[in-house]
């Protein structure tokens, strides 16, 4: 079921991100640190235009479910994609070695090239991996990411099952897509972003 939202809330520019407003809404994300992620991803949303209530609600909500609310920015294991060739995944150990990472979590050798070639200027995740890990990088590649798929147009059409899908790759109630939950982190997310001041 499409979630409600109202018309104010598609068009409102979303409010500047605190350290304050980013753990209201990722639970789990450290307050040390947690000011310069604020930043990074109030300048990439901006330069992104992801910039309503409604747009920066689906992602940011997006981005605490892949990051376990804010908890960590790099997957534990990454066994599940050892030897998987459509990621990219063809030298032994590239599995761990290209695991999930960022806020939407880029997994395998070949997104992090993507990601390399898509933030010009970057450093290049393929040859530093952990890059993709750090507070600027981890913002830029998810709001790149983002663009990438058109998310803002599903956004506002109000379609967050499809996002879901096309960041997971499903989008089931339960495991693995956890659909429901992340739906649950965005309606939290639209309350938190429904004040304060505008980027």
């Amino acid at each position: 079921m499409t979630p409600h939202h109202d018309e104010e809330s598609r068009v409102s520019l979303v409010p500047l991100l605190s350290a304050q407003v980013l753990r209201e809404i990722m639970s789990k994300l450290p307050e040390v640190g947690a000011e310069v992620h604020a930043a990074a991803l109030s300048r990439w949303m901006r330069a992104y235009e992801i910039s309503t209530v409604t747009r920066a609600a689906c992602f940011l909500a997006q981005c605490a479910w892949e990051s376990d609310r804010g908890g960590s920015l790099v997957e534990a294991d990454g066994t599940a994609y050892e030897g998987r060739r459509s990621l990219g995944n063809t030298e032994p150990g590239d599995g761990h070695l290209f695991r999930g990472r960022g806020w939407i979590h880029l997994t395998g050798r070949a997104n992090y090239k993507w990601a390399t070639v898509a933030i010009q200027g970057a450093k290049d995740m393929e040859l530093d991996p952990e890059a993709a890990a750090e507070p600027e990088l981890a913002a830029r590649v998810a709001c790149a990411y983002w663009d990438r798929h058109s998310l803002s147009e599903l956004a506002d059409a109000l379609d967050y099952r499809e996002i879901t899908r096309q960041i997971n790759g499903m989008s089931s109630d339960g495991p693995p897509s956890y659909h429901l939950r992340r739906q649950e982190i965005m309606h939290r997310a639209l309350a938190v972003l429904g004040r304060g001041v505008q980027l």
